[in-house]
């Protein structure tokens, strides 16, 4: 599936085919709560909450940062390329309102697996932990125990700290050029290639880290950007944490959810009405309730005229 005049309309449609909750709930059950459409002390009709059903603090917040970073990638498909400055713009939508955001610099850990005891040693976690912690060592990263309350120790994932945030952003765009440069020859090979080209380069981003928080959010619409603009149809990841598998493991994992979408955007006979994400779009993104009370000035102005990353390289980025 391919689009030979590049028609951004075309690739609009697309990315909207899984309107709603299919598409917007990105999911990271585990760090953040049930992703960003965790409802804090709303109601998806909107009405307040109390006591236990009182969800997540600032998860709404999430969801409207979301929502407009969304909307910025949907904008930009086949107009804009993927470039650091691009990354960044879609980074600081997806955390507005939030203070833990901006390039890192220090280290950045998540947690692999939590367990019982106080072995700190990566033996007394699980079969399945122990094969993750091989396989973030195996891209680079450092793998660490730590005790975490009483009685209970976890297992984490530690990527390395950087000098600087120019240094941050120069290893990004290396990363970016040579995506470029694999995915020109991917394309003589077919979508399997292509699409473990870009499933590449969410798992290279992965590792590095590149903010302090909203990595795994920005990167989840980055991928899907290449996805769409390449023919495909964008996906919900389930396990957003690539590091933690093999290149040909999260490869076919990417795979299979371009097919399961694929497969559901053939069937579906119409988009579903969500009232959750609509309630989202009439109330949040107004900022009618302050969650969010100022967007860049940018956001719905043309895209900048940026074309390459050079300023971050040593040779011409093309």
């Amino acid at each position: 599936m391919a689009d030979p005049d590049g028609d951004p309309t075309v690739m609009q449609s697309r990315w909207d085919f899984r309107a709603g909750l299919k598409w917007h709930e990105f999911v990271d059950e585990i760090h953040h709560g049930r992703g960003p459409l965790a409802y804090d002390t709303y109601a998806p009709d909107g009405t307040p909450l109390t006591g236990a059903d009182v969800r997540k603090p600032g998860s709404l917040s999430n969801l409207a940062g979301f929502l407009l970073a969304d909307r910025y990638v949907r904008r930009s498909l086949r107009i804009a390329p993927v470039t650091v400055g691009l990354y960044e713009r879609v980074h600081e939508l997806t955390l507005l309102g939030a203070l833990g955001k901006g390039w890192r610099r220090s280290e950045a850990r998540w947690a692999i697996e939590h367990a019982p005891g106080n072995d700190l040693a990566v033996t007394s976690f699980s079969d399945t932990a122990q094969r993750s912690a091989a396989n973030v060592r195996a891209h680079g990263m450092a793998v660490v125990v730590e005790s975490h309350g009483a009685g209970t120790q976890r297992l984490l994932a530690v990527a390395g700290s950087v000098p600087s945030v120019a240094a941050m952003k120069t290893a990004v765009a290396t990363l970016f050029k040579t995506f470029r440069s694999e995915f020109a020859s991917a394309r003589d090979r077919g979508r399997p290639a292509m699409i473990g080209v870009i499933a590449g380069l969410y798992q290279r981003l992965e590792v590095l880290h590149a903010f302090v928080d909203g990595t795994s959010r920005t990167n989840h619409l980055l991928l899907n950007k290449l996805l769409v603009e390449n023919g495909m149809y964008p996906i919900t990841l389930k396990m957003p944490n690539a590091p933690c598998l093999t290149v040909a493991e999260w490869a076919k994992v990417v795979e299979d959810q371009v097919a399961a979408a694929e497969h559901e955007a053939k069937t579906m006979t119409a988009i579903p009405d969500d009232k959750p994400v609509a309630d989202a779009k009439n109330s949040i993104l107004p900022y009618e309730r302050g969650f969010v009370t100022d967007s860049p000035d940018w956001l719905d102005a043309d895209f900048p005229s940026e074309t390459s990353d050079a300023e971050y390289l040593d040779d011409d980025f093309t």
